[in-house]
């Protein structure tokens, strides 16, 4: 869980991951204390897998994990980009 304080507008840690190898790590801020929606970005390219570069790549076919909180309890969704 990301919103540990109902009064404060918060950042959080998300793990993003390609199936091709990639992996980045990305800091996520909520919209306000209490909204319980948080936003953050990362750019994309295509190529050999560089983790920690600050760009995530993918390629064609492959899909992205975002996860985030302790390994045993973590929350992950795994999409398909849109070329």
């Amino acid at each position: 869980m990301l919103d540990l304080d109902a009064a404060a507008r918060e950042t959080g840690l998300v793990h993003v991951a390609s199936s091709g190898g990639d992996s980045e790590t990305i800091t996520v801020t909520e919209a306000g204390p209490s909204a319980l929606d948080f936003t953050g970005t990362i750019r994309t390219d295509s190529g050999r897998p560089r983790p920690g570069d600050g760009r995530l790549q993918v390629g064609p076919h492959e899909t992205v994990t975002l996860s985030y909180g302790l390994a045993d309890f973590a929350t992950k969704t795994t999409f398909r980009p849109l070329p």
